[in-house]
């Protein structure tokens, strides 16, 4: 700090003034560290602070407009800003001309010297002490309207038509958001800073909120009257949030509120802001009142309101059902199935959901913060933040409460107590290292009358072994006198085997009652040309109907599974692995451009859609399919005296593909997947098989049995003598599918059962050798039988 920051004849105390009154922040880091001799401290600050006052208000007009300016301003400025400034307010000196940059220095030096201004490398600013009185002035003589518009003119800020960062800090936020306030007839502009500030100035945000910082400072009727009446309660209403999550005193706030708008605010939404005070303060029986005339198209938040407020008095059972018919009602009227209340009363929801420990419930909450993500709801992090207890109840391996989450909401208090609540009943040793920021926060709310607030804390801070006995205490007569009851005992601890139990009854019934409770599924539609031994599969998106049912489905373009599969609802893990097969392939068409295409890639898709419950046929849409993976086929057959050996499907090695799909029976399909060693035998006898005489009839035989560990068998003679023989099944099976307008039947047999391969009666070889579930199975097929078989299952219905 250079010489000339600071005038040379200030005090200790003077200076100590000027720069604990200027930042707002220092004021917080001195109270988290307050100094044993505060109360002489302060005292002694006091009349320092008294006597900048009288000087200021025995200024002459214009070093009365000079602090005024600054005032307005906020944000540092340089010399020849002032100047222009005191020329468009018709300031002159005393020879009746503008000021010049001598002329102007003297009267800046004297304010300096009183500490009504402060002067850094960045310019001059009005110290915080001054600049609220100095407002309050200007509002008071009408002249904050002149001295906004000249500040603007000669020094205006950017507009924030961008989404990035106008703002150079935080003072010119506070500028920007005063002279809105103090001169907007629409709230946009107002709502536009905050959202900004929120987004690029979070932890000053937090710690120097805008309405509290502009508005309150202190609270007065006649400054709030300077608000345009058009505004004016809407402005009251967030300065009430924004004290409350600030722990500032309300009462003058909250008595004006009552006592100017009592019949305008009757029946309106605005009283559920005036609601949420009364229960952070504990008067439960003025919030009950407020609900009482509300609005019908405000029933939902009549209903959820309600809920919290008998959630934190004790009645959880009556609790869930207000929320619950809450969210039937916002149902209804969105015309959505999945609705989540997106305020306080959401997170009470929850709570009241974890209070009855059950897994239908607790999964019913994993849901509604699912939900809450998926829409990005004002209170995401605070709900998101919560989703690991429900999981540890449920015994599901998941997130855990960071220590990160939990300092996001600091500065928020009955956020940090909602989620300090959360970790006592996940891990108490973390939501021990907070008993010092829990027990200041309690102090502070115990201080500033928000009793239910302090009795939160202290019962968290008993539960935590911080002076159990005095904080149980002081929870108990806080809470009587609020008619609430303590959630800190609402999680009931589970033994490790429990949460063990939990955690494998989730394996199989949190798939099951999420896929039951979708709205929507993927369901795949299957074709095949069995000519060319080729496939295809579409994807198709149902919604369940009004009336339960599923929808035929919309086609689903592969780019959006591809790049949004994961975050799309209602589908399976199985259909993510199919969905991670999509291939993008960018095409160059000509020197300038080019297309990118999405694709599946057969060798990963079918498998992973092996055995999937929505498979369906191309042709018929309610026919499911039947996907099984299988190997290739080494067939022995005797043609004309000789042996022919051939490999099935053929021509394996003359493409690059490893899969390949072939037709078993009308609704079963083989995905037929090849090896090294397929590709080997393949190359060593052909792509058109091999012929030989019937003198190699022995080597053949032990050809096969050898090989019978990596293909199927099929062949017309008996091949092993290790394979354990069975009786062949010749058992006709009836495959029934929908034909045009009727249905067309086709019979097939299974001779090594149903987790073999088929045939058509009477045709195929004679003897099948395979390997199923690690064994060697030879079944000899009886090709009379079969046939038998078949015409016996119509003799009954012939004439």
């Amino acid at each position: 700090m250079g010489e000339d920051e600071v005038p040379l004849n200030s005090s200790f105390y003077d200076i100590l003034c000027n720069y604990i009154t200027c930042f707002p922040a220092l004021i917080n880091w001195t109270n988290k560290r307050k100094p044993t001799n505060e109360n002489h401290l302060q005292m002694s600050i006091q009349p320092v602070l008294s006597k900048r006052i009288a000087d200021y208000k025995s200024l002459p007009p214009a070093q009365t407009a000079m602090v005024q300016i600054m005032a307005v301003n906020v944000d540092y400025c340089r010399l020849y800003a002032m100047i222009n400034w005191l020329a468009d307010l018709g300031f002159k000196n005393d020879n009746g001309r503008k000021f010049t940059s001598a002329g102007i220095q003297p009267l800046q030096k004297e304010l300096i010297a009183k500490g009504l201004l402060l002067k850094s490398s960045k310019g001059i600013c009005c110290p915080e002490s001054i600049r609220r009185q100095a407002v309050h002035d200007a509002l008071m003589e009408n002249k904050f309207t002149q001295i906004a518009e000249v500040i603007q003119k000669n020094m205006a800020l950017p507009a924030r038509h961008t989404r990035a960062n106008q703002f150079e800090n935080y003072q010119q936020v506070i500028h920007s958001f005063q002279i809105a306030v103090f001169t907007h007839t629409s709230m946009d502009e107002i709502n536009s800073i905050v959202k900004f500030s929120k987004h690029f100035f979070r932890e000053e945000y937090y710690e120097n909120n805008l309405y509290v910082h502009v508005v309150n400072s202190p609270f007065s009727r006649k400054l709030i009257e300077k608000v345009h009446p058009e505004i004016r309660l809407e402005v009251l209403v967030n300065l009430l949030n924004a004290v409350g999550r600030s722990l500032e005193p309300a009462d003058t706030i909250l008595h004006y509120i009552t006592d100017s708008y009592r019949s305008v605010i009757n029946g309106k939404s605005e009283v559920l802001l005036v609601f949420s005070h009364y229960l952070t303060c504990g008067d439960t029986t003025s919030a009950r009142s407020l609900l009482a005339d509300l609005e019908e198209n405000l029933k939902p938040d009549q209903l959820s309101h309600t809920g919290w407020l008998e959630f934190i008095s004790g009645n959880y059972p009556q609790a869930r059902n207000l929320f619950g018919q809450g969210i039937k009602l916002l149902k209804k009227r969105a015309g959505k199935r999945k609705m989540f209340f997106q305020g306080y009363a959401g997170v009470f929801h929850l709570l009241s959901l974890l209070e009855t420990g059950e897994r239908k419930h607790l999964q019913e909450a994993i849901d509604f913060i699912d939900i809450a993500k998926k829409n990005n709801y004002p209170f995401l992090p605070l709900v998101e933040a919560m989703r690991p207890i429900f999981q540890d109840q449920l015994g599901i391996t998941g997130s855990e409460i960071s220590p990160l989450n939990v300092y996001n909401f600091e500065q928020r208090p009955l956020d940090f107590l909602i989620i300090n609540l959360a970790l006592s009943w996940y891990d108490k040793n973390k939501a021990r290292l907070n008993i010092q920021k829990l027990t200041r926060l309690r102090d502070q709310s115990l201080e500033k009358g928000y009793f239910w607030l302090a009795a939160e804390f202290s019962a968290l801070l008993s539960t935590l072994g911080q002076s159990r006995n005095t904080n149980k205490q002081i929870a108990a007569k806080l809470h009587k006198s609020c008619n609430t009851v303590s959630c800190i005992n609402i999680v009931r601890n589970q033994p490790k085997w429990k949460k063990t139990l939990n955690g494998l009854l989730n394996i199989t019934g949190s798939e099951n009652s999420s896929s039951n409770k979708a709205e929507q599924r993927l369901v795949w539609l299957f074709s095949h040309n069995e000519k060319y031994s080729y496939c295809y599969i579409s994807p198709r998106l149902q919604r369940l109907n009004k009336k339960g049912q599923w929808t035929k489905g919309r086609p689903v373009a592969l780019k959006n599974l591809y790049r949004n599969h994961l975050t799309m609802d209602g589908l399976t893990e199985q259909d993510h692995k199919v969905c991670q097969s999509i291939k993008e392939e960018y095409y160059r068409t000509s020197w300038r451009y080019g297309s990118t295409e999405y694709e599946f890639n057969n060798d990963i898709a079918l498998p992973a859609l092996v055995g999937h419950p929505l498979l369906f046929l191309e042709d018929a849409h309610g026919v499911r399919v039947e996907l099984v993976l299988s190997e290739p086929e080494l067939r022995i057959r005797k043609e004309k005296g000789k042996l022919k050996l051939s490999m099935f499907p053929s021509g394996i090695g003359s493409t690059e593909e490893k899969i390949q799909v072939i037709k078993d029976t009308p609704t079963r399909f083989k995905v037929i997947r090849f090896t090294r060693d397929h590709d080997k035998i393949v190359e060593i006898m052909g792509d058109k098989g091999l012929i030989i005489p019937k003198a190699g009839e022995k080597l053949a035989r032990q050809v096969a049995d050898s090989l019978a560990s990596v293909v199927t068998i099929h062949s017309d003679i008996e091949t092993s003598r290790k394979a354990k023989t069975i009786e062949a099944d010749s058992r006709p099976h009836a495959h029934i599918i929908p034909y045009q307008d009727g249905i067309q039947l086709e019979f097939l047999v299974k001779p090594c059962g149903t987790d073999g391969s088929s045939f058509r009666p009477g045709k195929g070889g004679k003897s099948v050798l395979t390997e199923i579930k690690g064994k060697k199975i030879q079944a000899v097929r009886d090709f009379n039988k079969e046939k038998k078989c078949k015409i016996r299952l119509f003799m009954p219905a012939l004439p």
